[in-house]
């Protein structure tokens, strides 16, 4: 109901709902066109991701032919902004596509890393030939980490799953160390999704963030006893929903 003293606000999602595949759905463009005229606020909540919020507002303006502005946008790892300023000094293990460390640096981590980054620190921790390999920018020998954040999908399973792993077994979240016997999670571990599925044009749906987080809490269990302990964003989780409602 909107009364003089109301202005409605409205969250889309996007995916089977604006657009289909990559089809942009007619209704759509109708309708943010007229929510834009009259000027009735508007955001997009996914759990998609891998992108600044900036650069995610400036594709959808464009498929959608409205403007839209960064504040506009909820990503699955959007509300990896209001972890606590003390792990985000810390090194941090981001898992997803590299472009996601410089969206961890967006948000306030001052020292984001990548598994590519940690093999070159010790390649006998992923010990495979024909592995791509960054310079390591840490002194991982004397510096803790402070997370793990799934931020979107990874597409190097096996060595994302084995660092993390390594990392919540860690002492105080120093790599390279165990606790014998394991006791608790070194550090947190946060998901953007759980998602087990997502569609694109194949004919059947391909694997989601949802899909990892089974084969890494089932390898972490067989090594520890205990199910990873999960800090989990994104849809339908009530802190992705409250923090875009925020926003709006």
């Amino acid at each position: 109901n909107v009364t003089k003293h109301k202005k409605p606000g409205i969250i889309f999602d996007i995916d089977g709902v604006l657009v289909k595949g990559k089809n942009v759905l007619p209704e759509t463009l109708k309708t943010l066109k007229l929510l834009h005229t009259l000027h009735i606020p508007f955001m997009f909540l996914t759990n998609g991701g891998g992108k600044t919020e900036k650069k995610k507002a400036q594709e959808l303006s464009q498929r959608f032919q409205v403007p839209i502005h960064e504040e506009q946008v909820v990503l699955g790892h959007s509300p990896m902004r209001t972890i606590p300023d003390e792990i985000k000094d810390k090194i941090v293990l981001v898992i997803g596509p590299d472009s996601c460390k410089e969206v961890a640096r967006s948000y306030g981590f001052k020292k984001p890393i990548i598994s590519k980054e940690v093999i070159s620190w010790r390649p006998s921790i992923w010990p495979f030939e024909g592995q791509e390999m960054l310079d390591c920018p840490y002194d991982l020998d004397n510096e803790p980490f402070g997370a793990v954040l799934m931020f979107n999908d990874s597409c190097t399973w096996g060595q994302d799953i084995q660092i993390a792993c390594d990392i919540l077994r860690s002492q105080n979240g120093k790599l390279g160390t165990q606790q014998t016997p394991y006791k608790k999670q070194a550090v947190p571990c946060y998901f953007a999704a759980a998602d087990l599925l997502w569609s694109n044009d194949f004919p059947l749906s391909r694997f989601g963030q949802g899909a990892f987080k089974i084969a890494f809490n089932k390898l972490f269990k067989e090594l520890t006893g205990k199910d990873v302990e999960v800090i989990q964003f994104g849809k339908p989780e009530k802190t992705t929903y409250d923090f875009t409602k925020e926003l709006l």
